[in-house]
């Protein structure tokens, strides 16, 4: 079997998953490449700080992440990810500083995709910008709903709601969708 630049096949893997073939040999040729794009850290270890202007996303490959949003003094614990969820994405696609800390729960291991890496890997494995999709998807339809509890508490007013959604909707140019 010979192989072109730019040409990718996959074979069916034991375990039924699919490898690309044109990854397996990258990685063989540069073994540095492999051990770029992972990295472990220990418990509590900060991954990624508010502010900072990295652009780099992460896909957990083992353990837990707490993401934390700086509320005045306070820690607001926003999040906890496990393996197989992402966190990242909205610096790596909106080229801004990031919006939350990330910290280590125990060990973890995450595969690091830098912004040009981030095209490759979709062009390799369309599947991983669908599953991103559904997870983005699932993540706004969780604020949704916190919104309208918070609603519904008598905490925040309908009115205010509706501002709230107006300005966000407007800050991005764009209309709502369902």
């Amino acid at each position: 079997m010979s192989f072109t630049k730019g040409t990718e096949r996959s074979i069916l893997a034991r375990d039924g998953s699919l490898n690309c073939v044109g990854d397996f040999l990258f990685r063989k040729r540069n073994k540095h490449f492999e051990q770029e794009l992972r990295q472990s850290y220990e418990d509590g270890e900060i991954i990624v700080r508010e502010g900072d202007e990295t652009g780099h996303m992460f896909v957990i490959q083992e353990g837990k992440v707490a993401v934390i949003k700086a509320v005045g003094e306070e820690e607001l614990q926003l999040a906890t990810l496990e393996k197989g969820n992402f966190f990242g994405e909205m610096s790596l696609l909106q080229q801004e500083a990031r919006s939350a800390t990330v910290r280590a729960i125990g060990s973890v291991r995450l595969q690091i995709i830098r912004p040009g890496g981030f095209m490759l890997k979709i062009r390799r494995d369309p599947t991983f910008a669908f599953e991103m999709l559904q997870r983005l998807s699932s993540r706004v339809r969780a604020l949704n709903d916190a919104l309208i509890a918070l609603s519904e508490s008598g905490d925040v007013s309908p009115e205010r709601l509706r501002a709230i959604m107006r300005e966000t909707i407007d800050a991005e140019g764009g209309k709502a969708g369902s």
